[in-house]
């Protein structure tokens, strides 16, 4: 689980993607910058009506939305916000650290067209590049549903074809009536979910990833060359970044295209 959530879509310099962790390969923990989201005022009462910005994870780790859709623009991190949760809660796990649920990624364009429970563990099998979800495996990480010791993480809900959407839908549904005590996560683009026809609604709270500011950016950039340093020992790496980060912080354009992260790691 660690080795498959850790794998780069975009940006990877690595030869061999499949090697996964390792000193040979670039990996998402190494190049993570937190995303954050809007949330309403913690105090209604509150004379200004600002929204209290945190990171997503901070968010998801909140009672009122340990079970929530994460919105976003196309290419904001939402999948990405998918892989870095499943890769720190199974590293969480493996450590044996006390109450860290185990992560389970579903692909939900991958779920078969029946509104089944058993229809999550297809998409489970191709969230992880085909690897085996065995009889075996599929008993503990019920188990540890029904005990609210693992975590659904659903990842594509716009990426599901329309005349799937109902029993899609419909599955996600059974999971958080089938187990009430488990966290939940279900991403989607915010234009496909706020659209009536075909529905996406889900009886969860919303929370969206803001676009990256400028330190943000800067961040992501630091992380990235750090990262790569450790794979090419190119002494002109520390002038490409500082030359990469003047120049975007030269250009309004360029910070505007930033405010994506997919946009951003092209960049870099």
């Amino acid at each position: 689980v660690i080795r498959a959530s850790s794998r780069l879509r975009v940006g990877d310099v690595t030869t061999d993607p499949g090697d996964g962790p390792g000193q040979g390969s670039m990996t998402l923990d190494r190049v993570w910058t937190p995303l954050r989201v809007a949330l309403p005022p913690r105090h209604p009462d509150r004379i200004d009506t600002r929204t209290d910005e945190v990171g997503v994870l901070e968010a998801l780790d909140s009672e009122e939305y340990h079970r929530a859709v994460v919105l976003g623009r196309p290419g904001s991190g939402k999948s990405t916000v998918v892989s870095y949760r499943t890769h720190q809660l199974a590293a969480a796990a493996l450590s044996r650290k006390v109450g860290a649920p185990a992560p389970i990624h579903v692909r939900l364009p991958s779920l078969a067209p029946t509104p089944d429970l058993d229809d999550i563990w297809i998409g489970v099998y191709e969230a992880y590049a085909g690897e085996k979800v065995d009889d075996r495996l599929t008993r503990g990480l019920v188990a540890r549903l029904e005990a609210g010791t693992a975590c659904l993480l659903f990842d594509g809900l716009d990426e599901v074809q329309e005349e799937q959407l109902v029993n899609v839908r419909a599955v996600i549904e059974l999971c958080a009536q089938a187990y009430p005590r488990a966290p939940l996560v279900v991403t989607c683009r915010s234009f496909d979910y706020a659209m009536d026809y075909p529905s996406r609604k889900l009886p969860f709270p919303t929370i969206e990833l803001l676009p990256f500011e400028l330190p943000q950016q800067l961040e992501y950039i630091e992380h990235w060359y750090s990262a790569l340093s450790l794979l090419d020992s190119d002494r002109g790496l520390t002038q490409r970044r500082q030359n990469l980060q003047r120049t975007l912080e030269d250009s309004p354009s360029l910070i505007e295209m930033g405010q994506t992260p997919l946009l951003l790691a092209l960049m870099t």
